[in-house]
């Protein structure tokens, strides 16, 4: 995926469910469907293409990231947050974040992006749990403010010195896999 993206990570433009959660246990419409589709794109892609769920803990993530964005009092609450967390770190130099500041300041929608990277396991597994995962893929998911991997991939985000680079480009709230 990263000969696709800069970055990684792909916009979720749209999240077909082909399962519910139900509490914390998925229900299959289906053992022969997916759990559902993302449809995704990315800055330097021409059209966009769909990602099949067949994992649940992939599909209870990306329900658990949909149902997060539908609440934008949250959302403003953590970007609000995020702000001020970053106007903390710089004090009166608010000039060293230019543009990015005024992005994040009228930000007004979440985004989800998604990308898959390779795992070496959760910390605490066994090394026989972090050898068997090696390598394969997990799905990460991220809510950013609405614009963010337009941001990421231009020169903005790179002109930050590496503290504050870390701080902006931290997501606002995520979902990773617990494997």
């Amino acid at each position: 995926m990263n000969d696709h993206s800069k970055t990684g990570l792909l916009r979720v433009t749209h999240f077909t469910e082909f399962a519910t959660v139900v509490g914390s246990k998925v229900k299959a419409m289906s053992t022969t469907m997916p759990y559902g589709i993302l449809t995704v794109e990315s800055p330097e892609m021409k059209s966009s293409f769909n990602l099949w769920l067949t994992h649940c803990i992939d599909f209870s993530n990306v329900w658990l990231a949909h149902e997060y964005v539908r609440n934008l009092e949250r959302y403003d609450a953590l970007l609000r947050k995020r702000i001020v967390h970053l106007e903390d770190i710089i004090g009166n130099q608010i000039d060293k974040l230019g543009d990015i500041y005024n992005w994040l300041q009228n930000s007004r929608r979440p985004e989800i992006l998604v990308g898959y990277f390779a795992s070496l396991g959760n910390r605490r597994s066994n090394w026989l749990v972090k050898l068997l995962v090696a390598g394969l893929p997990k799905l990460y998911i991220w809510i950013c403010p609405e614009g963010y991997l337009a941001q990421a991939v231009s020169d903005n985000f790179r002109s930050l010195d590496s503290l504050l680079y870390f701080e902006v480009i931290k997501p606002l709230a995520k979902w990773e896999p617990k494997v």
